[in-house]
């Protein structure tokens, strides 16, 4: 992948990416919180997309009546990219997620991170329901298998495209695009990239 082909909201005239992991940090911290039940009337498609995310973060179908409690996100929590607590609400029962999410701008795994991260996440997340995450920038998940895939495997890792972050449900066939969401900043970050 090219720095042309990155997300242009994250690229300019630099040399280096100007901590641009720390820009999805940001990012993706807000979408997962967006997926809170208290923000579907207010913008329902970027709702829909965030619960999404949501969703295939813990391996769950997030459906529209699904009550979203609660998203809490610590970004850089022993040096973990995002640690993210959801709290769920099925009828009255509450059920408690814990995601370990690591982001890579163009990067690799290095120095056994996702095992150590593993381990401290494993510690604090006892009794939780626990998923972790990698999710990358890159377009193709043949590249994502080659970049991560001896990694982690034989973990309970997935590692995630861009791309598969979207909901195929706002896909707009007509157009050949995702739908747009009521948020530019959503928008130019998730749908416009490499435009």
């Amino acid at each position: 992948m090219t720095i042309e082909e990155l997300p242009r909201l994250m690229t300019d005239s630099s040399n280096k990416d100007g901590n641009a992991e720390a820009m999805m940090d940001y990012v993706i911290s807000w979408c997962l919180r967006f997926a809170e039940s208290k923000y579907i009337q207010e913008k329902p498609i970027l709702s829909k997309y965030c619960r999404y995310m949501l969703g295939k973060l813990i391996d769950a179908d997030v459906k529209e009546n699904t009550f979203i409690k609660s998203v809490v996100v610590k970004k850089q929590w022993h040096r973990i990219d995002l640690c993210v607590e959801v709290l769920i609400d099925e009828d009255g029962i509450e059920t408690k997620h814990a995601i370990l999410i690591e982001n890579k701008y163009y990067t690799t795994l290095h120095d056994n991170q996702h095992i150590n991260y593993k381990i401290i996440f494993d510690k604090e997340y006892e009794g939780w329901s626990r998923t972790y995450r990698i999710i990358t920038c890159y377009d193709d998940p043949k590249r994502v298998e080659e970049l991560y895939g001896e990694d982690i495997k034989d973990t309970p890792y997935k590692a995630y495209t861009f791309y598969e972050m979207l909901s195929p449900g706002l896909w707009d066939v007509e157009k050949g695009l995702y739908r747009e969401t009521e948020s530019d900043i959503f928008n130019e970050f998730w749908l416009r990239w490499g435009m």
